[in-house]
């Protein structure tokens, strides 16, 4: 009762356990990484940090996926049904949207510096822990990139989803 489209598509993609995608022979290696829900952004962000400079002491091309962070805010079973196509609130929607211009315009540092409110008044999906690793791993504030957006943002469920890209 969560949403009624048939194929969510590119949308739900870090939903989808990769390595069930390989079939027999894996051609992917797929590294889940679990988060405390009592964990902060700056634990986050360190965890990111530290998966960074893993890698680039690898040799290996590694793409990373997140999911979850945008508002997140569930409602009650009994009205699931007024909102499988609505956001949970007007403020979510204009938070999200801000900060979707934030990342494409690269404003990095100044989404960071809200990350923690966000997160708390817009119910981030798992404390955003996602969010925190992806942006450690980013460089944090040295990072000088831009978020691409990659489908319309649409609300489902009270949550607003999207997909982002950041190239590094």
């Amino acid at each position: 009762m969560v949403h009624d489209i048939k194929d969510l598509g590119l949308e739900y993609g870090t939903l989808v356990p990769m390595y069930l995608m390989n079939d027999t022979e894996p051609k992917i290696r797929v590294l889940p990484i679990g988060c405390n829900l009592y964990s902060t952004i700056e634990e986050n962000l360190t965890v990111g940090e530290a998966i960074r400079r893993a890698v680039a002491k690898s040799d290996r091309r590694v793409g990373f996926l997140a999911s979850g962070s945008l508002s997140h805010a569930f409602p009650t079973n009994a009205l699931t049904d007024k909102y499988l196509d609505r956001i949970s609130a007007d403020f979510h929607a204009h938070m999200d949207h801000a900060v979707l211009d934030m990342w494409s315009e690269g404003r990095i540092t100044e989404f960071l510096e809200m990350l923690p409110d966000y997160n708390i008044k817009c119910s981030g999906e798992g404390a955003m822990a996602d969010t925190g690793m992806l942006f450690g791993l980013l460089g944090r504030e040295a990072y000088a990139g831009r978020g691409e957006q990659l489908c319309d943002y649409f609300p489902s469920t009270g949550t607003g989803q999207v997909v982002v890209d950041f190239s590094v």
